[in-house]
């Protein structure tokens, strides 16, 4: 590695707080853009679930569960933007860094974690359907309590390994990083592959065939499929946006990219596209709803017959 490229790492692992950077004109309009985008999204998607008595279901209460951290994420960035437009001194926004840094590991920590605990209540769900049902609200409260208390650790872990100690900063974030991808993605691909294999092995037709209440039996049917394909999607978008950041630092860190524009490049595509997560997620929520899914449902199957009828 020469000497250009150590010194590129170096000035990189040091710049390396979760923030965006605000310097460029695109990303002053793009990131307050987001940020404003993404802080509307979930309100309106946490109002509509709270109003909605057709959305009072335990998954969607882990749903309005995982708005809330999302929406502290994203709320995270747009305060941080505010402190470093409002400061002409550089040095005074370091002041507010190392807890901007701090929180934001906690959010994602907070928001991965609500993640698992959504793809978790499906698995349950299906695999354990009796015992869903008489889950109480109460329960799932005290969980996803359970879960901000220990992203408020994780959180803590990260400030004093990063500030108070002699580990190598871009050592300890690529440990905090691949943490919050590697351990959440797994733990979520466990629980789906063993709820697929649960849905394709159980035989619906026939508790259709041996039950009174097959016209219940199928609407619970179509219910886990739909909560299946939103949990696949969420999946997708959590996946990629926080595989991105590791590694494009990854790269940085073991001198495969040494040009200064390109790392900058990468991890403002990866910062942009953990935003962009945020402000996506609300539309997934309320498509994947019961009532918006079968609407457009039924507007696309109406236009794909008359566009066959046309054809």
């Amino acid at each position: 590695m020469d000497r250009n490229c150590s010194q590129i790492q170096g000035n990189i692992s040091l710049a390396i707080p979760v923030h965006m950077e605000v310097e460029s004109p695109i990303m002053r309009v793009m990131i307050p853009i987001l940020t404003v985008f993404g802080i509307f999204g979930n309100t309106m998607a946490f109002a509509k679930i709270v109003s909605d008595k057709r959305l009072h279901t335990h998954t969607y209460f882990a749903v309005a569960a995982l708005i809330l951290s999302d929406l502290v994420s994203v709320c995270l960035y747009g305060i941080h933007v505010l402190v470093y437009l409002s400061f002409e001194v550089k040095e005074d926004v370091k002041l507010f860094e190392k807890f901007f840094m701090s929180a934001t590991f906690g959010s994602t920590h907070a928001s991965a974690a609500h993640v698992v605990f959504l793809v978790g209540l499906r698995y349950y769900c299906v695999v354990k359907r009796i015992h869903y049902e008489t889950l109480s609200k109460r329960i799932l409260l005290k969980i996803s309590c359970i879960l901000w208390v220990l992203s408020v650790c994780f959180a803590t872990v990260y400030y004093i390994l990063r500030f108070h100690t002699d580990l190598d900063v871009a050592v300890t974030v690529l440990l905090f990083r691949g943490y919050l991808l590697c351990l959440p993605i797994c733990i979520i691909i466990y629980f789906h592959l063993k709820k697929i294999t649960v849905i394709r092995t159980v035989s619906f037709s026939r508790k259709l065939r041996t039950s009174g209440g097959s016209e219940r039996m199928i609407r619970a049917r179509s219910q886990i499929i739909v909560m299946s394909r939103m949990v696949s999607v969420i999946l997708t978008v959590f996946t990629m946006s926080a595989a991105l950041y590791p590694i494009s630092f990854c790269l940085i860190y073991f001198g495969v990219c040494c040009s200064e524009y390109e790392c900058r490049s990468l991890l403002l595509m990866a910062r942009m596209a953990w935003i962009l997560k945020f402000s996506i997620n609300p539309f997934i929520y309320l498509l994947f709803s019961e009532v918006v899914y079968s609407r457009v449902k039924k507007y696309l199957t109406k236009g794909f017959t008359t566009l066959c009828e046309i054809c």
